[in-house]
């Protein structure tokens, strides 16, 4: 009776999760439609799925914490709880062992309003910052971001948005550049633009953007060989700029 008992126990438990897995699904088409409904629906269900293992890795597991975590992931990307561009949240982020409800719901809180403040300073009450980003992003050219020290990737960075830059400090987008660095060696990207592109990527989708199941055509772009490194640049940078442009309510 005990067995009996324990798997139907774990069935309630895998049914109740299946069931608010897809009402964050539908709570995703809501909060971020385009976004959303770009992946599908399969793959917005299995990128809602992770969201929710990874929250649970953080101890966020209470169903208002949980969808909290759905909803940053959305605005700052999957590995947002590891981009050192959001050094404001990571306090609120790091598990507590030993923690009880109550402060697993106090963390969220606070971790919702440190998003809240932080996103309102850089893109601005009313969006006009980040409006006015988009509009520098879509002006850069691949021969802009031909330059070779870290300091003039992280030029290029502020000149796209600077009210970023300057809620995050400098320090932090050292990380981004040399990651970036990496990332353009580990995709083959002998091209002088590659590591300012994939720094753009980051600072624009998020540090772990490059293997991101929410923006899957990132990888898919950059890594199809079959193209040399200047022409996957340059696909990947057209997608980024339709992306940015509908996610902005352009076309």
């Amino acid at each position: 009776m005990l067995r009996i008992r324990e798997q139907q126990m774990k069935a309630f438990a895998s049914d109740a999760l299946a069931r608010f897995e897809a009402q964050l699904v539908d709570h995703a088409l809501t909060f971020s439609p385009r976004h959303a409904a770009s992946l599908g629906r399969d793959q917005l269900q299995r990128c809602i799925h992770a969201m929710l293992s990874r929250a649970r890795s953080h101890g966020f597991a209470l169903r208002g914490p949980s969808q909290l975590w759905v909803e940053l992931t959305f605005m700052f990307g999957t590995a947002f709880d590891m981009d050192p561009q959001l050094g404001a949240l990571a306090d609120f982020v790091r598990p507590v062992p030993g923690s009880n409800e109550a402060d697993e719901l106090r963390r969220a809180i606070n971790l919702r309003e440190a998003a809240v403040s932080f996103a309102n300073r850089i893109a601005g009450h009313a969006g006009e910052r980040e409006h006015a980003a988009v509009k520098r992003f879509r002006g850069l050219s691949l021969k802009d971001g031909a330059v070779e020290s870290n300091q003039e990737i992280i030029e290029l960075l502020k000149y796209v948005h600077p009210e970023k830059v300057e809620a995050v400090g400098t320090v932090p987008f050292q990380q981004v550049v040399s990651e970036a660095r990496s990332q353009a060696q580990a995709y083959r990207l002998n091209d002088p633009a590659g590591p300012t592109a994939i720094a753009l990527l980051m600072f624009t989708f998020g540090y772990g953007c490059m293997d991101d199941p929410l923006f899957p055509w990132i990888a898919e772009s950059l890594g199809d060989l079959r193209l040399d490194a200047r022409a996957r640049l340059e696909l990947t940078r057209r997608k980024a700029l339709r992306f940015v442009s509908v996610e902005s309510g352009g076309e």
